[in-house]
Formats: structure tokens, C-alpha cells, sequence
């Protein structure tokens, strides 16, 4: 069965078609955190998803074909494309409706199964990393990288496993480039990555 997306606004997704996820998919009995998954008597894989803020969405999984650039060697192009699972929304609340707060999509890149970053990673296509450059300009932009950048000036950090969000074991905090105090970087600081 094929649905429009007119409700997801990934560039050109509203001259999209693309195909609804059934119940028997192993994605619907996937677990999400905080996501709640069920099936629709016409056989369709729908979810309701609460942010931390309150904000949530509810809609249909749908899978449809991703085109993204990737470079080969130093500076060689190849187009390519991968089949992902992602949400077309048809219900908003909270902060996602508000005209000042609104959104053109929210994309995934969590360490669950759902995400870009995993599914991509699940195909062999990437490795599961992920770089975000945000441009501080105040005109938004930056650079997303799915995979590894080789750059030797690059430092990796090494997540936590089997955390429910990114987190990175802190070893000291730094202000204006002076370390805090040997006691304040010992008191036990619980941390998550996020952008």
C-alpha cells in the first residue's frame, strides 16, 4: 500500500510516494524508546512518540529511498541511496505546533534501531557514527557526516554502551580553558550529548 507523505517535509517528500510499513514488519514490534507502536486494522504500523519537552507526534512508519552524496577517497563524488523506516506525522501537540517553534522535520540519529545512523549502519552502508558541524553564523548550516570522517586532526570520543542516549564518560570540566577545581571534577556528574 502506498501512502503520500504530506504531512513529512524532507526537501521534495510532498512529490513523494512512499510505502507504508505493515504490522508484520519486524520494525513495528521493534522497541522505541518512547515510542509506542500499534496496527491499525487496514494492517498499517502507526506510533505515538512523546519528546522530553511534551511535545509529540503521532503517525504511520513508512519506508521510502534516501539519496545522499558519498565521497570517495580525497575529493571523489558517488550518488547513492538506501531504503530507511522514518514516520510521516499526521498529529502534532505541544511546542510542535507553535508557528515560532515549528519544524520542517525531525530526523534520527539516536542509538535505537530506528535511527538513520543504525539503519544505515545495519546495511553495511556507513559505519555506525555520525559527525554534526553546526555553522555559528546565526544563519543555521554546518555540515552532517553519516560515517567516519578521516581527518587526523579528528578526536573521536568513545560513547558509554548500552545507554538509552548518547552519553560520554566526563573526565573534567574546563571554563575559558582553566580546568575546574580537582573537587568539583570529582563529584559524580551524570551527562548526555545532545545538539
Amino acid at each position: 500500500m502506498l501512502i503520500g507523505c504530506n504531512y513529512f517535509t524532507l526537501p521534495n517528500c510532498l512529490q513523494l510516494i512512499c510505502l507504508l510499513v505493515p504490522c508484520s514488519d519486524s520494525i513495528c514490534a521493534s522497541e522505541v524508546q518512547g515510542a509506542a507502536t500499534e496496527c491499525s486494522q487496514a494492517n498499517q504500523c502507526s506510533y505515538t512518540f512523546q519528546y522530553g519537552d511534551g511535545s509529540g507526534t503521532t503517525g504511520y512508519y513508512v519506508s521510502d529511498a534516501v539519496y545522499f552524496d558519498m565521497i570517495l577517497g580525497q575529493s571523489s563524488l558517488a550518488n547513492s541511496s538506501a531504503t530507511v523506516v522514518f514516520g510521516c506525522s499526521n498529529y502534532l501537540s505541544g511546542e510542535l505546533t507553535k508557528s515560532d517553534k515549528a519544524v520542517d522535520g525531525i530526523i534520527g540519529f539516536g542509538p535505537g534501531p530506528l535511527s538513520v545512523v543504525s539503519q544505515l549502519s545495519l546495511r553495511g552502508i556507513t559505519p555506525k557514527v555520525f559527525s554534526h558541524c553546526l555553522k555559528g553564523d546565526g544563519n543555521g548550516g554546518g555540515i552532517l557526516v553519516l560515517g567516519h570522517i578521516l581527518d587526523l586532526n579528528i578526536v573521536y570520543t568513545p560513547l558509554l554502551p548500552s545507554q538509552p542516549h548518547y552519553n560520554v564518560n566526563l573526565q573534567g570540566i574546563s571554563i575559558n580553558g582553566q580546568p575546574l577545581s580537582k573537587q568539583a571534577n570529582d563529584i559524580q556528574v551524570r551527562n548526555l550529548v545532545d545538539t
